[in-house]
């Protein structure tokens, strides 16, 4: 056995026993002390608390509470919320979401900046929360409330909520949630029946999520981490006329014809402009002089005042008209 061999041989048995060693020391300290989460520089949801209150007139009022956490963020400013305004139903009919935002906070009831815009094409409302000019790392905490009308859907033997406790607009992933919903009096356990589904968009499955029941409340809890783009559905039925339909106002039904009238409205507006001010105002025409010789004067003393007190062949002939014509 040559010199080189002998050398390598307690070199590698020495490599083996200390990354044994390493692993056996890992296998020993908990996940808690050493995790992925630790040395992420991603955003992720720690936390999804919703509080969702049906009310009787096809409302819903709706708390969110995120607890969104990145350890080693250095250019993370906060998170982008995206909501749905309507939604196609399996007869292909379209569901309008009329949203109003309450407030965005924090925990404490402290506001927190966002801009709010609409998609031209999906319709989707998102709420960018943060501020541009500082950057955020580590556990934050915002709470979201808004309003949205025209939940409850209306069928012919029975009403159905059917609604996105956790949409699939998440860009990053939800490691827990927990959605708590409050039905009014006549709506139980014992007059409902529930489907659950969980994934992607429109997956027919449930493979993150489970319920219960507290009274008249629903308590929807997901099960695994929700990858991005993936959410929790449920389809909850119940008796008609606990829940009144919804009734939308005159601009909620004819906002989207607004365009077709506007060339109207805008030719009537500047028709009664022009007609205020651009119309040129009339002008009455002034007296006109007319002049005509003096009257009981002959033309043979008129000629003789022209030209000087001399008789010319003109001022006679005029006068011999004159007298003819008397």
């Amino acid at each position: 056995m040559n010199k080189e061999f002998r050398i390598k041989i307690p070199y590698i048995t020495n490599l083996i026993l200390s990354v044994s060693l390493i692993f056996a020391l890992l296998s020993f300290i908990s996940p808690d002390i050493i995790s992925a989460r630790d040395f992420s520089g991603e955003w992720y949801v720690k936390n999804l608390e919703s509080e969702i209150i049906v009310n009787k007139d096809s409302s819903l009022n709706i708390t969110e509470k995120i607890t969104a956490d990145c350890p080693q963020c250095f250019d993370k400013h906060g998170i982008f919320r995206t909501l749905a305004t309507y939604y196609i139903t399996d007869n292909n009919k379209k569901i309008n979401l009329p949203i109003k935002l309450e407030s965005i906070t924090d925990f404490k009831g402290k506001s927190h900046k966002f801009e709010a815009s609409k998609d031209p094409f999906s319709k989707n409302i998102t709420w960018k929360i943060g501020d541009a000019g500082k950057t955020v790392s580590g556990e934050n905490y915002y709470q979201i409330k808004y309003k949205v009308k025209n939940a409850v859907r209306s069928n012919n033997d029975f009403d159905e909520l059917y609604w996105n406790v956790v949409g699939t607009s998440w860009d990053i992933e939800i490691e827990n949630s927990q959605t708590k919903i409050i039905f009014p009096n006549g709506i139980d356990q014992l007059t409902t029946k529930i489907n659950l589904y969980s994934g992607a968009l429109l997956e027919k499955s449930n493979l993150f999520a489970n319920y219960e029941w507290d009274k008249n409340s629903l308590i929807i809890n997901q099960t695994q981490t929700l990858p991005a783009y993936t959410g929790i559905t449920a389809s909850i039925t119940f008796p008609k006329n606990i829940v009144q339909p919804y009734t939308p106002s005159w601009w909620e039904t004819n906002q989207n014809n607004f365009w077709y009238f506007l060339p109207i409205i805008v030719f009537i507006i500047c028709f009664s402009l022009w007609k205020k001010y651009g119309i040129d105002p009339k002008i009455r025409a002034g007296r006109v002089p007319e002049f005509g010789p003096p009257n009981n004067f002959s033309p043979l003393y008129l000629g003789l005042i022209q030209s000087g007190w001399s008789v010319d062949n003109r001022s006679i002939t005029a006068e011999i008209i004159k007298d003819k014509t008397n």
